[in-house]
């Protein structure tokens, strides 16, 4: 997790115990509202884990390629300029 996304367990925490409106939320998360509602929707969703507000591309694998297909890249010249 991001240095930026540890803050907002907190406030997502706040928000659903009802001590912080959304838009305070929102502000300090610097997202806008319906970004703000989405996040919120998914972290009680999920339980309230920290690791539900990461960016979901974080979650994703890695896109993985054959060897044969890395080492074709490699080989292939690039035209020389002029």
């Amino acid at each position: 997790m991001r240095r930026k996304e540890v803050p907002g367990a907190g406030l997502l925490k706040a928000t659903l115990a009802g001590k912080i409106t959304h838009a305070d939320g929102a502000r300090a998360m610097h997202l806008s509202l319906r970004q703000f509602h989405r996040v919120k929707v998914r972290f009680a969703a999920e339980g309230g884990t920290a690791s539900s507000i990461a960016c979901g591309a974080a979650r994703r694998p890695t896109v993985w390629r054959p060897s044969s297909v890395s080492a074709r890249r490699r080989s292939c010249k690039r035209p020389t300029p002029g």
